[in-house]
């Protein structure tokens, strides 16, 4: 899937990948061996397998460069678009990229998006919690 969407990218398609939880375990794990297990028990080992390689520390510039430059939310219009979610009690919602891309809730108050759509991801959350 990584490298469809680096193609369709190089192919002049436009579109907006951004960075989630398993994209930071990666950049974690390239640059911090103490965190390769977590990597590996969140599907590391499968991307590793996807992409032919064995060892993160094979990982090509190419797909550094991509992660590296993942955004962690779109403003498009209306839209906000975050793959989790965003700090809520934050005064700046946008600093707080933790929340971004580990942190959903059902609802937001936050007066600085107000009238904005959000749209997120992550993990499903039941709207009665």
């Amino acid at each position: 899937m990584i490298d469809f969407i680096m193609d369709l990218i190089d192919n002049g398609f436009d579109i907006i990948p951004l960075r989630g939880n398993h994209e930071e375990m990666l950049l974690e794990a390239y640059t911090d061996p103490g965190m390769v297990y977590l990597w590996y028990m969140n599907s590391g080992e499968t991307t590793l397998q996807s992409i032919g390689i064995e060892n993160i520390r094979d990982i090509g510039n190419r797909y550094l460069t991509f992660f590296r430059g993942l955004k962690f939310y779109e403003s498009i219009g209306n839209f906000y678009l975050f793959h989790a979610g965003f700090n809520d009690h934050d005064t700046d919602p946008f600093a707080d990229t933790y929340h971004m891309i580990w942190e959903s809730r059902p609802s937001y108050a936050n007066p600085v998006l107000k009238g904005k759509i959000i749209i997120h991801g992550h993990r499903p959350k039941s709207l009665s919690s």
